[in-house]
């Protein structure tokens, strides 16, 4: 018997969850963005110093991160047979996922907290 995770049903659920996600905070972050044009870091701080919007900028970083890394997932799965490639390139976005999604957040959080030099 196929595990779930084998089948690719945990994966396409996930896929649709973060896709969810997204269609709620990617308008949400266009309707403010305009906002940070012309800032300074200090005003870019100033108005990431508001929690609600520094956790959401935050949160949808962490649901871009998720939809990249399941789609890139999908798509090695999808279209490369050797598996060792396939693994290896899996760790590779992983992992530039993950750092990028860190940088983002540990800017964000940085700039929310009105640290940076």
């Amino acid at each position: 018997m196929k595990s779930k995770l084998r089948s690719g049903k945990v994966e396409w659920i996930l896929e649709r969850m973060t896709g969810a996600g997204l269609l709620l905070a990617i308008p949400w972050l266009l309707l403010n963005l305009p906002r940070t044009c012309g800032l300074t870091v200090a005003g870019l701080s100033s108005w990431l110093r508001s929690f609600p919007t520094a956790l959401l900028l935050i949160l949808t970083l962490t649901i871009i991160a998720l939809h990249a890394a399941l789609g890139l997932r999908t798509v090695l799965t999808d279209y490369l047979t050797s598996h060792r490639r396939r693994s290896a390139l899996r760790i590779f976005a992983d992992s530039l996922i993950l750092i990028s999604a860190l940088v983002g957040m540990a800017s964000v959080t940085r700039l929310s907290l009105g640290t940076l030099p």
